[in-house]
């Protein structure tokens, strides 16, 4: 399991290097050695502001709305 996540952190790593991922979302992963390094980390975390992110919806009415697929062909 260690292995799966230090492969995920990788692969994230990567992704922000490719530019597919900002550097401030990449920062919401938080990763330590023991729990109480964790526990110091999450008590220290202060999030950056990352302009692109500030953009999105996160209201649970924008969540439920269902999007509508128009298939309908005009000739």
């Amino acid at each position: 399991m260690l292995m799966v996540f230090i492969t995920l952190l990788s692969f994230l790593d990567h992704v922000v290097e490719q530019q597919f991922l900002t550097f401030s979302a990449r920062q919401i992963l938080i990763s330590t050695a023991t729990a109480e390094q964790l526990i110091n980390e999450l008590q220290s975390f202060i999030p950056v502001v990352d302009s692109s992110m500030s953009r999105l919806n996160w209201s649970i009415t924008e969540c439920r709305k269902k999007l509508r697929l128009d298939l309908s062909l005009s000739l």
